[in-house]
């Protein structure tokens, strides 16, 4: 999902989406550590992919504290 996408999301769809992925990693990394994974760079995808979601959060939460104060 591109960043341009996450940020038309609100800020609760922004969160069970982390989570979400998060248990779809660690499902990933247990494939991996039992040998059963092909595709070794869907964890890299994945893992970039939660990071990009926690980016778009976070400025989120900037720009609300900023118009808060």
């Amino acid at each position: 999902m591109k960043a341009s996408e996450l940020r038309g999301k609100t800020a609760e769809e922004l969160n069970s989406l982390v989570q979400t992925r998060q248990i779809d990693l660690a499902r990933l990394k247990f494939r991996h550590a039992a040998g059963q994974l092909e595709k070794t760079h869907d964890l890299k995808k994945l893992k970039k992919e939660v990071a990009r979601i926690k980016t778009v959060a976070k400025e989120k939460e900037k720009v609300q504290n900023a118009k808060a104060n």
